[in-house]
């Protein structure tokens, strides 16, 4: 199979995003999109109550299996399999919500969408996806794997000026998401280096190095999970391979510019000068890195 990637713009999936986004159920929430969004619309006191209670809600349906979201990216008509999900009660309850709180997200979606369209074009050009090749034989030397070859769903949703990013793995196997919708076009490359960021996430990081994760912290999700974003991140965006080459420790990325997420640059730097080495010598990772990883992320140095 071929790599292909397949962009996909959905209404419905934006209109979730927005609305989950707001409500604030999740620490994952982009507080930055909020705040603009917030500036810009001015919720009413009953659309404030409809976020409070669509918070509550979807706390009892958060990632995984049950996931609310699902079914508004995957079905044209999401409402029958959002009712088989929560039950009739709170179905309704939810198509109130967006019912009610659809009028905002038009005022933001009617402009948003042209800027999505274009950024469509972008990724469904084929130069994106032979630009990969280097770093999709580079990650895949690495993480001991085949190179990803599938046909990849991305999914274009909002974001803001200040804040754009990705999700991977929480639709479906095959498919992220990347919030673009306010990035400048001028912003090919980085957001080229967003998605495969998340494809670390999507596809990497599951033959060789989480079995080694487990092993070496006894399956503290918890502890993986942190070690696998400081990886990524060490090395896209905006690190070692953020020029589509293999670029130095020193001039791999800015401070404060690797994750918005991790409060410690001096770990992603001392995890660069860990990888670095196995990236120039084209080595893939072993548990002796791993272990030395785990150490970082426990405070060692």
């Amino acid at each position: 199979m071929a790599l292909i990637f397949t962009p996909k713009i959905i209404r419905y999936a934006n209109l979730y995003f927005f609305i989950q986004n707001l409500s604030e159920w999740h620490f994952s929430n982009r507080k930055s999109h909020n705040e603009t969004w917030r500036n810009e619309l001015h919720f009413s006191a009953e659309a404030e109550s409809c976020l409070d209670e669509f918070k509550k809600i979807h706390q009892q349906y958060s990632f995984g299996d049950k996931y609310l979201g699902r079914p508004f990216f995957l079905y044209k008509d999401p409402w029958p399999t959002v009712e088989l999900l929560v039950g009739k009660n709170d179905s309704a309850k939810i198509k109130n919500i967006f019912a009610t709180l659809e009028s905002y997200f038009n005022t933001i979606y009617v402009k948003d969408e042209v800027m999505l369209k274009k950024w469509g074009t972008i990724i469904a050009k084929p130069e994106f996806v032979t630009s990969a090749y280097y770093i999709n034989n580079t990650l895949a030397n690495f993480y001991g794997c085949a190179p990803y070859n599938e046909n990849c769903i991305i999914y274009l949703l909002l974001s803001t000026e200040k804040r754009n990013g990705g999700t991977a793995g929480t639709i479906s196997d095959n498919a992220v998401t990347l919030e673009l919708s306010r990035t400048s076009i001028k912003l090919e490359e980085h957001m080229f280096n967003v998605l495969w960021h998340e494809l670390i996430h999507l596809y990497f990081r599951n033959c060789l190095f989480y079995p080694l994760l487990e092993k070496c912290t006894g399956s503290n999700r918890n502890a993986m999970g942190k070690i696998d974003e400081l990886v990524a991140s060490s090395l896209l965006p905006n690190g070692l391979l953020k020029h589509n080459t293999l670029s130095s420790v020193e001039e791999s990325g800015t401070p404060g510019y690797f994750n918005a997420r991790i409060n410690s640059e001096k770990k992603i730097i001392n995890v660069q000068k860990l990888i670095y080495p196995y990236l120039q010598q084209k080595k893939t990772l072993d548990i002796n890195l791993v272990q030395k990883l785990y150490k970082i992320e426990l405070g060692g140095k």
